[in-house]
């Protein structure tokens, strides 16, 4: 009976055991995704390898105006938020330090919410000169560096 019972035992934990490793199997395989195959990681990937292949264009003077300034610190750029381009007491500061702006549209600026819409206001009342432009096929969406030339109505 002794012998019965560690059997019975046995078979009941190696029963658990396959059923706890098939329920972590299947949450493994959603993770195994490759990143290309993420709808919305495709047009990122694409913004990040623009800024890598571009940003050598920048002047190390000019100060990025962006939505991922950590992007262009790593590509040793100097960069801030796309929003203080929109603050005068920032923008004024940022006149004696630096001879030269861009502007980044980048993958934030496609993007319906906050950033999407100052991405347009500055883009429709500022004087731009593209230094590189690109399109990410799939969505149409367009990335841009631009000089900035000349502000209207933004903040400096």
């Amino acid at each position: 009976m002794h012998y019965n019972e560690t059997y019975v035992q046995v078979a009941i934990a190696a029963v658990v055991l396959l059923l706890v490793a098939y329920a972590f199997s299947s949450f493994i395989a959603p993770l195994g995704v490759s990143p290309s195959n993420i709808p919305q990681a495709g047009g990122a990937r694409f913004y990040e390898n623009f800024i890598y292949n571009s940003s050598y264009l920048i002047p190390n003077s000019c100060l990025v105006f962006t939505a991922d300034p950590t992007l262009f610190n790593v590509n040793g750029k100097s960069a801030t938020q796309i929003d203080n381009f929109l603050n005068g007491r920032l923008y004024s500061e940022y006149t004696h330090r630096y001879p030269c702006f861009v502007l980044d549209v980048g993958y934030w600026c496609s993007v319906p919410g906050p950033i999407e819409s100052t991405c347009s206001y500055i883009q429709n009342h500022t004087a731009l000169k593209a230094i590189r432009t690109d399109v990410y096929p799939p969505s149409g969406a367009g990335y841009g560096l631009y000089y900035i030339e000349a502000q209207n109505a933004t903040g400096g």
